[in-house]
């Protein structure tokens, strides 16, 4: 009879959680390879972004340069395929960014259980954070398709004020996604309380940086790092990031 309710159990998980499976000791876990590779995501986004905009970037000018300045350097750079190639390199590190972002959220809400609105708020911030990123790309590539038409001191250099100014938004709705992702975590402690506490440092500062954010101290840095330091974390502890046990479902005898 024992035997029978836990088949009849397991058999009940598997048709509501098909991608999840029971561990020995009765804890649900995820797909290792698919949490991982979710996870994963987060460290890709953030070495590709920099490599594409920083490392390989072409070094033009930013909001911080004269209209005159910045209309001059795109009307006199010859857009290559190597522009092209490293745009759609950029593009590909900010769609994996609302993937780390949906695994983050699914691994906070698994910890807290419903009891806070905190995990909805990480996926939330989250998601419009990389909207935005994503729709910041829009005035560059405009700006690449039509530098060799002669375009005007002022529409470029409002062209990269648009890309800036979204990277400024994306900033705050990070700082709002980090201080519930270390509400969770420190009250949960599904992940080292260390990513807690940092997250609640570094989400004020990035709060307090906005109104500076084109000539201020580079606090983004520290929500790069720490979307790094979750993101190899969770990779590496696959679907056992939360060791917590599912409501246990009433079988009849």
């Amino acid at each position: 009879m024992q035997l029978a309710r836990e088949a009849v159990v397991l058999v009940a998980i598997r048709r509501d959680h098909p991608f999840v499976s029971r561990e020995p000791k009765g804890e649900i876990v995820s797909n290792p390879l698919l949490a991982r590779l979710g996870a994963a995501c987060g460290a890709l986004y953030v070495v590709i972004a920099v490599l594409a905009s920083d490392v390989l970037g072409s070094g033009s000018p930013d909001s911080t340069a004269s209209s005159q300045a910045i209309g001059a350097w795109w009307r006199a750079h010859e857009v290559t395929n190597a522009d092209w190639a490293l745009g759609v390199l950029e593009l590909f590190a900010l769609l994996c960014f609302p993937i780390f972002v949906v695994v983050l959220a699914w691994v906070l809400q698994r910890a807290d259980r419903g009891r806070t609105w905190l995990p909805w708020a990480v996926l939330a911030m989250g998601l419009l954070s990389a909207a935005v990123k994503i729709a910041s790309g829009a005035p560059m590539f405009a700006l690449l398709w039509r530098a060799d038409d002669g375009i005007s001191d002022g529409l470029a250099a409002a062209m990269v004020d648009m890309n800036e100014a979204a990277f400024v938004l994306a900033s705050a709705l990070g700082a709002v996604m980090l201080a519930a992702a270390g509400g969770v975590i420190l009250s949960t402690r599904c992940l080292p309380r260390w990513l807690g506490w940092s997250a609640l440092v570094t989400a004020p500062l990035l709060l307090a940086t906005v109104p500076f954010a084109m000539s201020g101290p580079p606090t983004f840095l520290l929500e790069l790092l720490w979307i790094v330091a979750v993101s190899i974390t969770l990779a590496l502890r696959g679907g056992s990031a939360v060791a917590t046990n599912p409501t246990p479902m009433e079988v009849p005898a």
